[in-house]
């Protein structure tokens, strides 16, 4: 089966694509008899129920597989001019698609799609990585088919009107076999495997993902833990991690999940990092699969901005986080954008800033709810980015969030407290379940005289010179032990488990002097932060908020640093 181009009837990069990855001629390519039935039936499904922008990153997958170099994906805005996707081949040659989901039917064609398509030909490609005004190959995009009509009408526009850049579609045919082919890269062949796939790809779309199980999935697709693979082998991994990733994400791009959407994402991304990392990877074989995943992150930023813009946090709260429960979606939804926009900042986006008005404080208020030390980052990072985005620096609203948190610690950890702070280890849906009485064990661990967070907040503020506060809370500081686990290796860093570290404890000195505090919270270790996140800094703040049982002073002194020279 080869792509709809009628000057063309013979084989081109999509079928030796195909051919590429199916290991046989495209003209015997009938079936892919190698693959599990059920995962075809499986992607199938899933790619008959996406929209355009549900195949987005997968499609721009399956690109890279074919050796382009992906410029541009898609945002949504005004200035993309019917350009979901741009990329350069291996020659240097332009290629602009438009990404369509459903059938095409010739009033479609008509109403919506022939206008967008005339751009995607007739406008010139701006972007840094492509010459000024070269021509470009366009092409039409559909998980569905053409009508007819349709076909008629491109093939009589490619004989004329565009005999100069003809229109070349790809439909729901060749998509689905290039799904397969590259999904084929990792097949979960033992039943624990695919019952883990199907689990996680009906999962409830309206909550979060259970982030160990998916960890656990995707470090196999990753082959995380086999040495010896050569560099191509690992390549074609995160490919196909990507993809089952894709499949995944299904029901919460349904949901319109933002938050969960950049929870998986961001757990992708950080196994990626743990292969580049532990594997010394060249970001050549990993660099642009990781770029996608940031491009997919961005967009649901953007969405998840402008649902809260509109609606005021309250569309947020719907199904399972309904009624008092709604109160920790909206802290999940504020965390989530604050550190998108952080992301944003990082990436010298001019629209980082925009969140921050009278309007959004009064958004704000009571939305950030302390229901463990694993939201204690949200504060801080509340904290970083209203402080950068205020047009006067050290303002006393930004360090209200900070503390609250010190407060808390202070309160609910001292050694004399019943009811200590969940620790880090523990996430938010976990702290759902025990507030209302749903653990299927009871929690024995204590968390009362120690936090995991208490020297980050300590090192900030004395960062941003506010001593009178901290000689405030210090006596109340020195009778809490500064817990935190140091993982043997960098790239463990990005694993959601980890079995061998370091566990520290110390306590502060009942007597300190406020010249070396302010040294020692300046001094950031840069040896024991992963190569690979301080080149890509801009997913440094959704690490941290996804991995809360990661964070230790040292990464928010270097957070806190970024956010300073950004």
């Amino acid at each position: 089966m080869m792509i709809f181009s009628p000057e063309k009837p013979k084989e081109n990069w999509w079928t030796k694509l195909l051919s590429r990855l199916l290991g046989t001629k495209p003209a015997i390519q009938e079936s892919v008899k190698e693959s599990n039935p059920f995962l075809e039936r499986t992607i199938e499904n899933w790619l008959n129920s996406a929209n355009e922008m549900g195949y987005l990153m997968p499609f721009s997958q399956l690109l890279l597989s074919e050796e382009f170099s992906i410029c541009h994906t898609s945002r949504q805005n005004a200035f993309e001019q019917g350009k979901d996707v741009v990329a350069l081949d291996k020659h240097g040659s332009s290629h602009a698609f438009q990404l369509k989901g459903g059938n095409i039917t010739h009033s479609r064609w008509l109403k919506e799609v022939k206008g967008e398509i005339e751009e995607l030909i007739d406008l010139a490609i701006e972007h840094p990585s492509v010459s000024k005004g070269s021509k470009h190959k366009s092409y039409l995009v559909t998980n569905g088919e053409l009508e007819d009509t349709v076909r008629v009408a491109i093939d009589n526009l490619n004989s004329n009107k565009w005999k100069e850049n003809p229109l070349e579609v790809i439909t729901y045919g060749q998509l689905l076999r290039g799904f397969v082919a590259l999904s084929n890269t990792f097949v979960p062949q033992k039943v624990g495997n695919y019952k883990t796939f199907l689990d996680l790809y009906f999962s409830n779309g309206g909550g979060l993902i259970d982030e160990r199980i998916f960890s656990d999935f995707i470090a196999d697709v990753l082959r995380l833990k086999e040495d010896g693979l050569f560099k191509e082998e690992r390549r074609r991994n995160v490919a196909a991690a990507v993809l089952y990733t894709s499949y995944i994400l299904a029901p919460f791009k349904k949901e319109n999940n933002h938050i969960a959407i950049i929870q998986i994402l961001t757990l992708l991304g950080s196994h990626i990092m743990a292969v580049a990392e532990k594997f010394s990877l060249p970001e050549k074989y990993w660099e642009e699969s990781f770029k996608i995943i940031q491009d997919e992150i961005f967009l649901t930023g953007g969405r998840l901005q402008e649902e809260i813009t509109n609606d005021g946090l309250v569309t947020l709260v719907n199904s399972m986080w309904d009624g008092e429960i709604g109160s920790y979606r909206r802290h999940l939804a504020v965390s989530y954008l604050f550190s998108f926009k952080l992301a944003q900042l990082f990436e010298k986006n001019t629209l980082w800033n925009n969140a921050v008005n009278d309007a959004f404080f009064v958004k704000l208020k009571d939305s950030m709810k302390l229901w463990g030390e694993g939201a204690i980052y949200s504060l801080i990072v509340c904290f970083l980015y209203v402080n950068r985005a205020l047009s006067k620096k050290e303002d006393d609203r930004a360090f209200s969030p900070l503390f609250t948190a010190l407060e808390a610690v202070l309160k609910f950890n001292s050694p004399d407290s019943k009811f200590g702070l969940l620790s880090p280890y523990y996430g938010i849906t976990f702290a759902i379940k025990r507030r209302y009485g749903q653990l299927e064990e009871p929690l024995d661990e204590k968390f009362t005289g120690r936090s995991f967070l208490i020297r980050s907040l300590i090192d900030l503020l004395a960062r941003h010179s506010r001593r009178l506060e901290l000689e405030k809370y210090w006596r109340a500081i020195t009778h809490i032990a500064q817990d935190k686990f140091i993982p043997e290796e960098l790239w463990q860093h990005f694993t959601w488990h980890c079995d061998k570290g370091d566990n520290q404890s110390e306590f502060s000195n009942q007597t300190q002097s406020w010249i070396e505090l302010v040294k020692n919270a300046n001094a950031i270790d840069f040896d024991s932060i992963p190569k690979t996140i301080q080149t890509h800094l801009s997913f440094l703040p959704l690490f941290l908020l996804v991995y809360p049982h990661r964070i230790n002073s040292n990464y928010i002194k270097f957070l806190d640093e970024t956010v300073k020279n950004a």
